[in-house]
């Protein structure tokens, strides 16, 4: 378009100022960083043009080296700012393999024509300063704007204004300025909710608080001092810590240990840690500690959910799954555990999640969810702390919704949420009463938790970030491995076609789909023009159809099509969670893995589709057939002994052939001998691990590739069986503190 030395673009409902660097939507600015600016600036001043990735880079990132992962995630975080589609082109089109492309239409304006104040010696006017902070370095800038107007007669517009009119305009200006601050001191004292509506989205600054990326859980004390959180090391062990906002050394609560913290939270009096601890990978206990250190004592066993106090510390509450299947909201003294009550109880764990006691004491919110219609859909609702009738605090909606937690006033709630068609949980708050929802958080970021201190001022989140790469592996040179892609979105399962070509789970703007690459990873090409939240893909025994999983019809369902993406065929109506689907060798049937509301089971179903049946009864969910078809492996759960197994059945009657005492990770696959299970595994519950073989004979399990700073995600064979291919990659973790500008 060569618009570039113009000062105001529009598109849509959109207005650029570039001189002050600030987007408006109507009328309204729209917070962005100073990178997404730029980017926003290039590309609407070449409307039209396809600007390849290496151009983009070199002008939003000018004598910077940067990896052209770092431009998709740029432009997947303007396009959720701009409120567009991971499906839509509204905007911003991909140009596959080459760029990007503004499409809407763009009209460029002169800094004359459209000039705020300056009307020579035409008009008197009175001029009011707006001040306005730069997102770059906290910046004041004074934009001059005319307040009112009104046409001089003839004879009087001259160049210079009277002393007379000079004080009139001084005295209008304040009168303007004294009305407007009573008007809006009465306006915040009728709502009486300061804290809670100042936590709004141009209003909030970010810092971190950790570098290391090891972060899991974190929590800040009410009085907003301090923040205890949950770190891993080299060796997957885990360690609980203490810090003091704004001091630089952290206190070691619990020294690293196998153990996984699931659930901390400081007591109301911030004198206490509370925390849900996995012991034996099956066993979840609630233990206290002092916050300054020394030795944890047992609360409760058996928790699902994080504590949650009464307003004066002396009770908690958590969630509890029981042997029939039951999720029940419970009550017990938090000194030590005892006199457990029960509030609501429910078969379905997920009308029951993380429940919140309100600060008045009155009620818990908490998240439930239910299949509708349109889908799965997520909300949060309360019920009062005596038991009785369930109510909405937030409307049912798409996107998956976690952790609420209650504002100190009472006045709503902050919670993480799926924002529709992406994956990226990001930070919200719904006002109690009216329901109104604001964004606090719009980036590329996950955010896994949203703790906001006592009095509001301050929110401490753990900031995440999960990246990948397909990797193979000539399996007669163990450790020798190729990386073949280097766009850091391919995270999850993929399956290797006869013709040697992979179809994997990538990402894009937060959204699951499958992408096509070559044997080398090169010619990537999407699956589908439009991504439905497509994952778990596999090839028939044929060699000729797809078998996936996919939310195009508003639940997650199983669905089948030719290589080409032709000829769409739903298999499922479950309305549930399914995964993994595969046809048995004998081609009759297709075994996957449901949720059933409880516990993930293997189950199956003709390959046509068809009545549904469950092939095992424990808790499972990773499985892959033997080379001969005999046999199956899957990963399970045993309840009573509390340990996970890897059995091995036969299909024709799913007797157990042989069992093992390790636990895949996010697979399980036999060796092209039929020999050996191959899996992933670490000693930590971080996703994927590194590579290990379990020979069948019975002798120990061995490592064959140790990913170090990576973690092998999947791994699937080449058509002639010589090469392993891997997706591996990592999660980048930090605790990030969250304040309002004026704090």
């Amino acid at each position: 378009m060569g618009t570039e030395n113009f000062r105001y673009y529009e598109f849509d409902d959109y207005k650029i100022d570039a001189r002050r660097r600030i987007l408006f939507k109507d009328g309204e600015r729209v917070p962005l960083s100073s990178r997404i600016f730029d980017l926003l600036l290039v590309l609407v001043q070449n409307e039209g043009r396809i600007l390849e990735h290496d151009e983009l880079l070199d002008k939003v990132w000018e004598g910077m080296f940067v990896e052209q992962s770092n431009l998709k995630k740029s432009v997947s975080a303007l396009r959720q700012i701009l409120g567009e589609r991971p499906d839509e082109s509204l905007y911003i089109k991909t140009i596959p393999r080459r760029g990007y492309s503004f499409v809407a239409d763009v009209r460029a304006i002169s800094d004359l024509q459209n000039e705020p104040v300056f009307v020579k010696e035409t008009r008197e006017e009175i001029i009011v300063e707006e001040e306005i902070i730069s997102d770059d370095a906290n910046e004041k800038i004074i934009e001059v704007q005319p307040a009112a107007t009104k046409l001089l007669p003839a004879e009087k517009q001259t160049g210079k204004n009277s002393p007379n009119k000079k004080k009139l305009a001084v005295f209008a200006v304040c009168a303007v300025l004294i009305f407007g601050l009573v008007g809006f001191g009465v306006w915040r004292f009728a709502r009486g909710k300061v804290s809670a509506e100042d936590f709004k989205l141009e209003n909030l600054k970010i810092q971190k608080l950790t570098t290391t990326g090891n972060v899991l859980q974190a929590s800040i004390s009410p009085d907003g001092k301090t923040v205890v959180y949950a770190t891993y090391d080299s060796t997957g062990k885990q360690a609980l810590w203490s810090k003091r906002i704004g001091q630089k050394n952290a206190l070691q609560l619990i020294q690293p240990g196998e153990v996984f913290y699931n659930a901390v939270v400081i007591s109301p009096d911030n004198n206490s840690v509370y925390y849900g601890a996995t012991i034996g990978k099956t066993e979840d206990v609630l233990f206290r500690i002092s916050i300054s250190g020394g030795a944890p004592r047992k609360i409760a066993e058996n928790i699902s959910s994080t504590a949650t106090f009464s307003p004066d510390g002396k009770r908690l509450a958590f969630v509890r799954d029981t042997p029939d299947k039951m999720r029940r909201l419970l009550i017990v003294n938090a000194e030590d555990g005892s006199d457990e009550k029960e509030i609501y109880s429910v078969s379905d764990n997920h009308k029951l999640i993380e429940p919140r006691w309100s600060p008045d004491g009155k009620k818990f919110a908490f998240v439930a969810s239910d299949v509708t219609d349109k889908g799965r859909v997520w909300g949060i609702s309360e019920i009062p702390t005596e038991g009785g009738e369930i109510k909405q605090i937030l409307p049912p909606q798409i996107g998956k919704v976690y952790t609420p937690n209650w504002l100190g006033d009472g006045s709503g709630l902050l919670y993480c949420a799926e924002p529709e068609g992406t994956r990226q949980t990001q930070i919200w708050r719904v006002a109690y009463g009216s329901g109104e929802i604001a964004r606090l958080t719009n980036d590329v970021s996950s955010y896994d938790d949203v703790n906001p201190s006592g009095d509001a001022n301050a929110i401490v989140t753990v900031q995440s970030e999960k990246t990948g790469d397909l990797w193979s592996m000539n399996w007669t040179m163990l450790q020798n491995t190729t990386r073949l892609t280097e766009s850091q979105n391919f995270i999850g399962v993929f399956t290797v076609l006869p013709d040697n070509r992979i179809l994997g789970e990538y990402t894009e703007n937060g959204q699951n789909g499958l992408e096509f690459v070559s044997a080398d990873g090169s010619n990537a090409m999407p699956f589908f023009e439009q991504i439905n939240g497509e994952r778990t893909p596999g090839i028939t025994n044929d060699g000729k159809s797809i078998l996936f999983v996919s939310r195009r019809s508003g639940t997650q369902e199983i669905w089948k099509s030719d290589l080409d993406g032709r000829n769409l065929q739903k298999l499922t109506d479950e309305k549930t969670f399914v995964l993994y689907p595969k046809q048995t060798p004998d081609g009759r049937e297709i075994y996957f893995s449901r949720y059933d509301g409880a516990r993930w089971r293997i189950v199956k179903m003709p390959f046509g589709g068809g009545d549904i049946s469950q092939i095992a009864p424990e808790f499972s969910l990773y499985f892959s057939f033997s080379p001969d078809g005999k046999t199956f492996a899957h990963a399970y759960l045993d309840e009573q002994k509390k340990r996970w197994f890897t059995a091995i059945r036969n299909i024709s009657d799913n007797s157990i052939v042989k069992q093992f005492e390790i636990e895949p990770i996010s697979f399980l696959e036999w060796t092209p001998d039929g020999k050996n299970l191959i899996y992933n595994a670490s000693e930590s519950f971080r996703d994927g691990g590194s590579l290990w073989l379990q020979p069948l004979d019975g002798s120990p399990p061995k490592q064959v590739l140790e990913a170090k700073e990576d973690r092998v995600y999947h791994a699937s064979w080449s058509p002639d069986k010589q090469k392993l291919y891997l997706s591996r990659g990592k999660t980048v973790s930090n605790i990030v503190l969250i304040t309002k500008n004026n704090q």
